[in-house]
């Protein structure tokens, strides 16, 4: 076990989460007059398959909605029957009046894409006023890396299928994940693999062989029953590739170890 992975859970993540996430509870209030420069994108991270950002409307109260489209798509429909058919197909968990931070997935890799989003009026019809920011998603990069998960004692043990290639690994209980991130456990793997890239530590925090860590010096007071979702995922320190991780449900057993289920994911996810 690597001596840096006790950093990976300090409690400044969920200050930072808090104060990204304050504004979200704001009611939408009155439409404010914005130009296409009132909203901030900050893309977190951009993976072969998928594109993971917050969204920052200048004001409070600004009705708006955001999504991802191909530059292909884009140049061949146009703007305007591009806002028709999103608007078509929006409701009401997609209008949004603050900051969000959104996870898009089942993309192409390689390809250039537009982070969009467009303003809403009082009757929340559409401006036709789409504001983009261009993001690539990077080619895929071939690994065969593989992982197999294990318990001695609390111990959670991840076994990769070799010893050459690097990896990180990362859990969080089912709670967090609903609590502070969108019922979504990747949002955390990707916002901690963004942080530690940010600061550039990732290469002291990534494993390469097998690996184990103590869930109880995290979670002291788990009882039977009680589970953690563990992920595991080729990371590649040169490029920063990362694709999506393997990912298992660990639920705590009467003997104070753990069995092990695949982690299936929901419509949510």
């Amino acid at each position: 076990m690597h001596a840096t992975i006790m950093i990976r859970r300090y409690p400044y993540i969920v200050i930072c989460l808090i104060v990204l996430f304050g504004n979200l509870f704001i009611s939408c209030q009155k439409q404010q007059d914005v130009t296409d420069m009132s909203f901030t994108f900050n893309v977190l991270y951009v993976n072969t398959t998928l594109i993971y950002y917050d969204i920052y409307p200048q004001f409070n109260g600004v009705e708006y909605t955001t999504f991802v489209v191909s530059s292909a798509e884009l140049n061949d429909k146009g703007t305007r029957a591009v806002i028709d058919s999103v608007q078509a197909r929006i409701d009401e968990d997609h209008v949004y009046c603050t900051g969000i931070r959104m996870m898009i997935e089942d993309l192409q890799p390689g390809t250039r894409y537009y982070i969009c989003c467009y303003r809403m009026d009082n009757k929340r019809n559409p401006i036709y006023m789409l504001i983009k920011h261009p993001v690539t998603t990077p080619i895929e990069k071939a690994n065969d890396l593989t992982f197999e998960i294990a318990a001695e004692g609390s111990n959670l043990q991840i076994l990769p299928s070799n010893s050459n290639d690097t990896y990180y690994w990362d859990y969080l209980t089912p709670e967090e994940a609903d609590m502070e991130y969108m019922s979504n456990p990747l949002y955390y793997y990707y916002h901690m693999i963004s942080y530690y890239e940010t600061y550039e530590i990732m290469p002291h925090i990534v494993s390469q062989g097998p690996d184990k860590e103590d869930a109880l010096l995290f979670y002291p007071n788990m009882e039977a029953g009680d589970t953690i979702i563990v992920m595991a995922g080729y990371y590649d320190v040169e490029t920063r590739y990362a694709p999506e991780p393997y990912m298992w449900n660990a639920v705590y057993t009467d003997s104070a170890s753990f069995r092990f289920v695949p982690y299936e994911r929901t419509a949510l996810d």
